[in-house]
């Protein structure tokens, strides 16, 4: 009840800005979800060092000294030392609210429980269970948005639903198919061709990910692996690649 409220901006998905009382703080970020590189405060800018799930592991001073070191459980149980740092972006990325849970946009997730504490706004669209966070695989897999997210065979954008007034914003595209298969819904599971067979699937960290095209290789920098899930099925099991607006296809 005494305590002080922290008030986030948002640049669309992407949090540049936290204000708390008279005091405000900036984030530098980069092109991808929940990638952050300093943050700036009256007390000093400090880096955030992260690992491949996008992590915070360490944050260093401006002489690059670490101050501060974040340890995480499986499912994301956060343990501190060091000095102490008001930097709330702990795992994959996202904001520890102080209480115990991480903010997941869409929702709340829980470290203890491992899982997130309301349904998937989005419905059964990611599997049976609603609470589930990455499939029950958080070492290789996160979920910065914390619902499933809408895939259009047809036009290959992505969609984000708005878990509170149902409102639908085109937020980038995916794999959607090649020559005669190119946003040919019928042609989704010819390899190479169709479009990413509907179903469910979990999304990867942000990353470069290889992926083999007519057996040439091609480089996505910047692209997360969707790996299917349940009863999904993707070209004989194979995962894909998704992309954004800021990756660079070689």
């Amino acid at each position: 009840m005494n305590g002080t409220g922290t008030t986030f901006l948002y640049d669309r998905v992407t949090p540049v800005q936290e204000v708390a009382a008279s005091n405000t703080t900036t984030l530098l970020t980069g092109l991808g979800v929940d990638e952050y590189y300093v943050r700036t405060g009256p007390t000093g800018s400090s880096s955030l060092l992260s690992d491949v799930l996008g992590s915070t592991v360490a944050l260093a001073d401006s002489s690059a000294t670490v101050r501060t070191t974040y340890t995480y459980e499986p499912f994301g149980t956060t343990s501190v030392s060091g000095a102490t740092d008001a930097n709330p972006y702990q795992f994959t990325g996202r904001e520890n609210d102080g209480t115990g849970l991480y903010y997941y946009r869409a929702r709340y997730f829980h470290p203890g429980l491992q899982r997130f504490i309301s349904q998937d706004p989005v419905g059964a669209q990611d599997g049976k269970d609603l609470y589930a966070y990455v499939g029950g695989n958080p070492l290789l897999r996160v979920d910065p948005f914390g619902l499933a997210w809408e895939y259009s065979q047809s036009s290959g954008m992505l969609i984000h639903v708005d878990d509170e007034s149902g409102t639908k914003t085109a937020e980038g595209w995916g794999y959607a198919g090649a020559g005669i298969g190119l946003f040919n819904p019928a042609m989704q599971h010819v390899r190479d061709l169709g479009p990413l067979p509907q179903g469910s699937y979990t999304i990867g960290p942000q990353r470069d990910n290889t992926i083999f095209v007519r057996n040439q290789r091609v480089t996505l920098p910047g692209s997360m692996k969707l790996t299917p899930t349940g009863d999904t099925t993707c070209w004989g099991g194979r995962a894909a690649s998704l992309f954004t607006e800021e990756t660079t296809r070689t």
